[in-house]
């Protein structure tokens, strides 16, 4: 049987819809980040002066490299002070992980885009069932998140997608503690049971 001329136009404007639609999507995945614009309403992003920071070369510098773990332990042995001092604190507390640029090596497992336009990424151990640290990479570093988002693609993987093997890099970043971060069911499971993370990441290299 075949399709009456209505039924031929209302498949072909279907097709094209479709075509339109993956247009779209895909030119929004491809944005670039430096266009990104921030949606996180009227209210003050939670400390806001101390995530998005500049001036790394204010900060003392940690001589050897840290690992996912090395971050994760920070947990317990700041919990008293972070928890006093910090979690509505703009400023970076001193004499803890906040006053201190550190070097961590690592594999890249997970990269989502954040409403503020941070790039968030878990970087872990070789294994990929291994516990895993946050860093974030911030709107002023967009040349930064385009090489990131540059390099996965050149993987073959996707955004907000866990990667099937980890890539190996070097990350270099303040860290940060995030007391919006939640530590049980509320954030992924490789994630779970740290809010502190390296915020803003200076610069990541691949290995």
């Amino acid at each position: 049987m075949h399709r009456s001329s209505k039924s031929r136009a209302r498949w072909i404007a279907f097709c094209l819809g479709l075509f339109v639609v993956a247009g779209f999507l895909t030119a929004a995945a491809q944005q670039d980040p430096c266009d990104c614009k921030p949606n996180v309403g009227k209210k003050r992003p939670y400390r806001l002066d101390a995530k998005w920071e500049t001036k790394y070369g204010s900060y003392a510098a940690r001589a050897d490299t840290i690992t996912s773990s090395t971050v994760r332990a920070w947990e317990g042995r700041y919990k008293k002070q972070m928890k006093r001092d910090v979690i509505w604190s703009t400023k970076r507390l001193k004499k803890t992980p906040e006053d201190t640029l550190y070097v961590l090596k690592g594999w890249m497992w997970y990269v989502k885009h954040e409403v503020d336009c941070d790039l968030h990424i878990e970087i872990g151990p070789k294994q990929k069932s291994g516990k895993r640290t946050v860093v974030e990479v911030t709107k002023d570093n967009c040349k930064l998140e385009e090489a990131i988002l540059k390099r996965i693609e050149q993987e073959g993987y996707k955004l907000a997608k866990e990667f099937k093997k980890g890539i190996p890099c070097v990350v270099v970043g303040l860290g940060f503690y995030d007391g919006q971060h939640p530590l049980k069911s509320e954030s992924r499971a490789a994630e779970r049971g740290s809010s502190w993370e390296l915020h803003p990441v200076k610069s990541i290299e691949f290995e």
